[in-house]
């Protein structure tokens, strides 16, 4: 399953569940029509590319954080 394949299967969860996820898309892909797919799902809050800086994630998950 690649990742528009789960956000596929994701739509079909109930909003009760869906309600307090954020989705964060790690890809290596250039393509541009994948890249905008991505942008402009619902559901992905962000796009991020590999490779991906540990630090500048926990920064985007833990924003009220000092790591």
């Amino acid at each position: 399953m690649d990742g528009f394949e789960f956000l596929l299967a994701y739509e079909m969860l109930s909003e009760e569940l869906k309600k307090e996820t954020q989705i964060f898309m790690l890809s290596s892909t250039l393509d541009p029509n994948d890249i905008t797919r991505a942008k402009k799902n619902k559901y992905v809050k962000t796009l991020l590319s590999k490779p991906l800086p540990i630090k500048k994630f926990g920064e985007m998950i833990y924003p009220h954080c000092s790591l």
